[in-house]
């Protein structure tokens, strides 16, 4: 897989920028960013891993929502479509194949609304130096080699520990998601509302995981901050719909 491994050059711009549903995804990120810390928030504390973990699975399973969305079943289950559903040996259905990966790393320089880049130029903006962005392949390695495992969705961080399993964790903050998504917090200022496109979705999830990399810089070092989002992410991409929402039916193996 080809990666665009350095941070946009020229500063940067919402894709949404003039689009109908522009001012919507102005506010959804907003809402996202100002009430993750709170959902997360337990005896008055938010725990800096866990927040990040929450932020990189929703960057992760947006990324693939919003890919999927333009697929149909069939399409999504076709070999044609570079998507491959394994399982793993505790029984697991995980998603894998480049559309995936591509969905969260750009593939050239310009290709920078993506999560990878965007959180890496918030861990550069948090003080990690560019030449120490840390590698992607041993974090995809890293995912893949721990499904099914008692270290599925941790990180590969030595020490590093979340309040809950990734997957758990996803399910509790997805409906927050979804809500900033379709407009159901500031986005009822708006008249009529608006819900924010698939397409947005997964920039809107991006900005938000890298604006906690930034918020927790005081106490997490960026490129810990950065390796948490993205591992997580990574993980997430590859869940079953099934898993984070029990309400969808299954995709068949």
């Amino acid at each position: 897989m080809t990666t665009e491994n350095s941070a946009p050059k020229t500063p940067y711009v919402h894709p949404w920028k003039g689009a109908p549903d522009g001012v919507a995804a102005d506010l959804a990120l907003a809402d996202l960013v100002n009430n993750l810390p709170r959902k997360l928030t337990v005896d008055g504390r938010t725990h800096a891993e866990t927040l990040l973990a929450a932020s990189g699975a929703i960057a992760g399973y947006t990324a693939q929502r919003s890919l999927m969305f333009r697929m149909t079943a069939e399409e999504i289950v076709d070999p044609s479509s570079g998507i491959q559903i394994l399982q793993s040996t505790a029984g697991g259905l995980f998603f894998f194949g480049e559309p995936l990966d591509q969905a969260l790393v750009a593939l050239s320089p310009v290709d920078h609304h993506k999560l990878w880049p965007l959180a890496g130029s918030a861990a550069i903006e948090a003080g990690l130096d560019p030449n120490d962005l840390p590698p992607l392949t041993p974090m995809f390695d890293h995912v893949a080699s721990t499904l099914g495992s008692p270290r599925e969705g941790t990180t590969s961080i030595e020490g590093v520990r979340f309040q809950a399993a990734t997957f758990a964790l996803l399910r509790t903050v997805w409906p927050l998601a979804m809500t900033c998504f379709n407009g159901q917090l500031s986005g009822q200022q708006l008249n009529p509302p608006v819900v924010v496109t698939p397409p947005w979705r997964p920039v809107i999830a991006a900005l938000a995981a890298g604006r906690m990399i930034r918020d927790t810089a005081s106490v997490l070092p960026p490129r810990k901050a950065l390796t948490i989002v993205m591992e997580t992410a990574i993980y997430a991409s590859k869940l079953s719909p099934s898993i984070v929402e029990p309400q969808t039916a299954p995709v068949s193996a």
